[in-house]
């Protein structure tokens, strides 16, 4: 069988699954938006939530580096090749709600909601949220694009092959990542002057989000004083 047949394989059989993996994203989704459990200083942690399938283009692309890493994809592995195949990117305001929304997340794994897949995962380049992400033993990765964003891989049960991931970021680190991708998915870009812009709005997010961090420090500890 051809690497081309393979691919083709492997994503009928991800499709003869598809409404399972709806079912358990949606579900997902459902437990994340607007619950009350997720409430901080009077503000909920989720912002917004999006929900997306990956295409049939964008799985043979992902099919294709995985074999430049000599992985083939096929029928029988592509459930755990292709982690990604359905996911949720949960969007928030600022760092200081991510311990927020990963306790809740660990706490409705131990509920029986679902299991990680594995352990959780975050891409930064930021030393000092690389502390934060440590801490909450999050195995964390650096990547030279600057791409920062934190991945969960969540399955519904250790017998199914049904799995979701739900990505977390902030709403400045949802702006970059939105421009990368549109830029360098699945091709990177051969200009090194967007490249190179690309590189320094990441660090301008990265402000962005510390000062958001500081706005909500300093409005929770305004309203504390006048309790």
């Amino acid at each position: 069988m051809s690497a081309t047949e393979s691919y083709e394989a492997a994503i009928d059989t991800l499709e003869k699954s598809e409404k399972a993996y709806e079912f358990f994203c949606r579900r997902i989704q459902v437990l994340l938006d607007g619950n009350p459990e997720l409430d901080m200083e009077g503000l909920n942690c989720v912002h917004s939530i999006r929900f997306r399938k990956k295409s049939r283009a964008s799985i043979k692309d992902k099919c294709e580096r995985k074999k430049e890493k000599g992985i083939v994809v096929n029928s029988e592995n592509c459930h755990s090749e292709i982690e990604d195949y359905f996911g949720v990117r949960l969007l928030h305001l600022h760092l200081d709600q991510l311990p927020k929304i990963h306790s809740f997340l660990v706490e409705q794994c131990s509920k029986g909601e679902f299991i990680f897949g594995e352990k959780p995962k975050a891409y930064t380049w930021d030393p000092e949220f690389k502390a934060i992400l440590e801490s909450l033993d999050f195995r964390v990765e650096f990547k030279e694009s600057l791409y920062t964003s934190v991945h969960y891989i969540l399955r519904n049960s250790e017998d199914s092959p049904v799995r979701c991931e739900l990505q977390v970021r902030t709403l400045f680190e949802e702006a970059w990542g939105e421009l990368d991708h549109w830029m360098n998915y699945p091709v990177q870009t051969d200009k090194m002057a967007l490249r190179e812009q690309l590189l320094v709005l990441s660090r301008v997010v990265t402000a962005g989000s510390r000062l958001a961090v500081s706005i909500h420090r300093l409005q929770t500890e305004r309203d504390d004083d006048r309790r």
